[in-house]
Parts: C-alpha cells; structure tokens; sequence
C-alpha cells in the first residue's frame, strides 16, 4: 500500500487563511458554483487534500481561487503543492496576458476547439486575482509589447480587415437572436483557422493593427458567449486575451469595450467591487468612442454604481448615458450597440436598487416594448426580470403573461443564461399553484422544455443548459 505524502504547503496557506476545513471547502463551492459546478464538498475533502490526496486539476485550481481570494494575493496550484505534472493547460489566471503574443492566442483557440482539451478549458476558474492586476488603458498603453514575428506567407490587407468585420458583425447578430450555444464552436473554428493565419501574415503596420482591432472584437465577442454558455473562467480567459489584442492595435475604444464586459460578469457573479472598478476603468475612455458606444460604457458603470449603493452616482451615470444616446446620430460599434431599449432596461436596475420597483417594473416594460425584433435573447432576458420582480411584488397573474412571453422566445434561445432564468421562474411559480393560471404556465414550461431538449439531442448536440 503506497503511503501518501501530507501536503505542507497547502497546510501551510490554510493556516495563514486562518481558514478551517469547512471554510476552506465552502469557498470552494463557492467558486466552483460560479463555474457551474454543483460540488457540495464537506470538511472532510479538506483533510483528505492536507493528508496527500490529489484532487483534479479543475478543483486545484478552485482550491488556489479560493486561497487567493481569502489571503488576496495570487496563489498558484505549485505554491499549494498541487500542480500536475500532467496538466498541459494553465487552469489558473495568475496573470494577465499582456504580451500579445499570438501564439498564447493561437494555442487557445485551437484547445477549444479540441473535443478532448476543450473539457481542459471548460473547468477554468473565475480569478479575482487575475481581474485585480487588469490596467486602465492609461498604464496599458505603457506595458512593454512582444514583437511577433511574421509567417511566410501571401501578404494581407484591408479585405482580410472587413472579412473579420463582417463575420464579426454575422456572429452578434445570431447570437443576440438564438444565443451562443449554437453558434460558439463554429466562432472558435473560424478564429483558429483563417483568424490565426491572417494574424501571423506580412502585412503593414497600419493593416496590422487594423487586424488587431478587429480580432479584439471578435475575440471579445467569443468571451461574451462563453459567459452566455456559463463558462465563467473560459469567458475571463477570451476577455483578457482581447484585452492584450486592443493593446496591441493601439485601440483604447476597443479596450474600454472588453473591460466594459468583465464588468459584467464580475457583477453578475456578485463581485459588485470589482465590477464597479472596471466599469470605471472603461468609461474613462468615452473620449475615444462614438456617442452611443460613450452611453454604452456610462450604462455600466451606472449599474455598478447602483450594485454599490452608490445612488447618486448611479443617476449621475445613468443621466450621463441618457444625454450620449440623444446626442449621437450614430449606431454605435457592432458590440457597442446601444439604444432607448438597453437605457430603460438598466434604469430600471438602478431604480431596483433605489428600492422604487414599481418604476422599475414600467422601466422593464418600456424596454421589452422598444427592443428590436431581431434581439430575441435581450429581450427574453428582460422579460424573465419584469416576471421575478412582478411574483415578488405579488403581481402573479401578470407575472404568468410575462411568462407565457419569456416562453415564446425562450423556445428560440441556446443560452445557459436563459435556461437558468427558465428553472428560477419555474421555482417562483410553483408556491402558487393554486391558481389555474399558473398551472397553464407551468404546464408549458414543461412540454416545451421536453419537446425542446428532446429536439436538441436529436440533432447531434446538449440541450443550451449543458452548454456548447
């Protein structure tokens, strides 16, 4: 019988915590819900780690995020004498990749799109240590840059640029009206196939950088969908990495964009601090983006205000975006789009936060109301709040016509977001059935998730919940 050895390192961090085992393995569930994962450890999966048991690489670098967390500094899976030997994919995010070296890119796109090594990725953690040492664009300008050298090959230019552009553009508006889930690995095909050859190509400064901009973008959009997908950690891995291409192209808009969207994972995962610092970081940049993309970042920033009780700041920001979107007489970038629809939705955040809920829930309907058509999985989205904030207040019969609705694009959507909101109203609804109206409801919800689910699996893929 071989004998394992205990490990002293990891004692040794849970000491300096002053974590007990309970609270060592409820931080860990904490941060593997926020990846999706139901863990449900107890204190004596802590003792068994202390003693030599090596968990899987996914739950090592849970038990780093959860180390770094509590100590708040960065704690790598070697320094708790956790590291794999075999692992062939970082799991933590120690650091933000700032050298923009294409290769770390190429190297990522191809992993995801890898059956096997996918699976890799898919269990990365979210890092707040990695968020932490995120610059503004005023210190990211200064980083030093790492040269790529160019492949041989035929020279690009400005086609290449647009091709992006325009499959940029393909991508947002598919994902905006079906969700990611349909569309994430054929995303990622595209990246480290044409993508990945165009970046490394001779081309000219100009056009280089222009590519790099345009990637960004694209890369950003990839984040977004990850973050859809519940793929939290996958998703900080895309944003960092269109962070270092912004950098790279020299594009301050592009950058705010990117930081802009880990505000808004970090505020929906609750970490409302950080998300409040990275809503500011970008709207520092408003300067340097059109008026629509100005009211874009000044929205966020808004909510992340309200998420910090900070009200006054929230309406400073909220009135701030309002006055860009009436000013502009552009449509904004393709992932900066913006309009009275977006507006109302996060005004009636910030109302919910201020405690008005009864103007938040008008707010809600006037944005479900102006929402373009083709932006199925927003609206959805916002039609599911309108339905939670109307159970709560004790409107549950207009809640189940609010639901009705949320099933009417919800049949349309492969998004784990949307899944999740799906089986948060059922749960709301089931304390009132009672009532004849919501049984209506609840009934539906049920046929169509299991007509929905069964039509998934018969087409070769997981129903959205499971994720791409």
């Amino acid at each position: 019988m071989t004998r394992r050895t205990p490990n002293t390192r990891l004692k040794a961090l849970i000491s300096e915590a002053s974590f007990s085992g309970q609270g060592l393995v409820r931080a860990v569930n904490a941060a593997g819900a926020e990846a999706g994962l139901a863990l449900g450890y107890d204190r004596s999966a802590a003792a068994h780690w202390v003693a030599g048991v090596r968990p899987a690489p996914h739950i090592a670098a849970l038990i780093v995020e959860a180390l770094s967390r509590k100590l708040g500094r960065p704690v790598t899976t070697h320094d708790a004498g956790l590291a794999s030997a075999s692992q062939n994919l970082d799991h933590g995010l120690s650091a933000v990749p700032m050298s923009g070296a294409v290769t770390d890119l190429v190297e990522l796109w191809s992993a995801d799109g890898d059956p096997v090594r996918r699976t890799i990725l898919h269990d990365l953690a979210y890092s707040l240590s990695a968020v932490s040492s995120v610059p503004a664009w005023s210190q990211a300008g200064k980083l030093p840059r790492a040269a790529d050298k160019a492949l041989p090959g035929a020279r690009i230019g400005l086609p290449q640029v647009q091709a992006v552009q325009s499959m940029t553009e393909l991508f947002y508006r598919s994902d905006i009206a079906f969700g990611s889930g349909g569309i994430r690995r054929a995303l990622t095909a595209y990246l480290s196939g044409d993508v990945a050859v165009w970046l490394r190509a001779p081309a000219s400064t100009a056009v280089h950088r222009k590519l790099l901009s345009a990637v960004s973008e694209l890369v950003y959009l990839s984040a977004f969908m990850c973050f859809d997908s519940g793929l939290q950690g996958l998703a900080q891995r895309y944003y960092l990495e269109a962070l270092s291409l912004a950098r790279e192209a020299q594009d301050p808009g592009a950058y705010a964009t990117v930081l802009r969207g880990m505000s808004v994972q970090a505020h929906m995962l609750g970490h409302h601090d950080v998300a409040l610092r990275l809503a500011d970081s970008a709207a520092q940049a408003r300067g340097s983006v059109s008026g629509t993309s100005a009211a874009f970042l000044c929205g966020q920033l808004a909510l992340a205000c309200a998420a910090t009780r900070d009200r006054r700041g929230a309406l400073e920001h909220l009135g701030a975006a309002e006055r860009y979107l009436q000013a502009s007489t552009d449509g904004g970038d393709t992932l900066g789009t913006y309009h009275p629809a977006a507006l109302a939705r996060q005004r009636a955040e910030v109302l919910v936060a201020a405690g008005d809920r009864s103007a938040a829930r008008e707010d809600l309907a006037v944005s479900i109301h102006r929402r373009p058509a083709g932006e199925r999985l927003p609206r959805a989205l916002t039609v599911a709040r309108l339905a939670e904030l109307q159970i709560h207040d004790g409107h549950v019969e207009a809640a189940c016509v609010s639901g009705h609705r949320f099933l009417d694009d919800w049949v349309y959507l492969h998004s784990a977001r949307a899944d999740a909101l799906l089986s948060q109203l059922r749960a709301r609804l089931r304390p009132y059935q009672a009532s004849a109206v919501v049984r209506i409801l609840l009934e539906r919800m049920r046929v169509v998730s299991a007509v929905t689910s069964t039509a998934a699996w018969a087409a070769g893929f997981p129903p959205a919940g499971d994720g791409p």
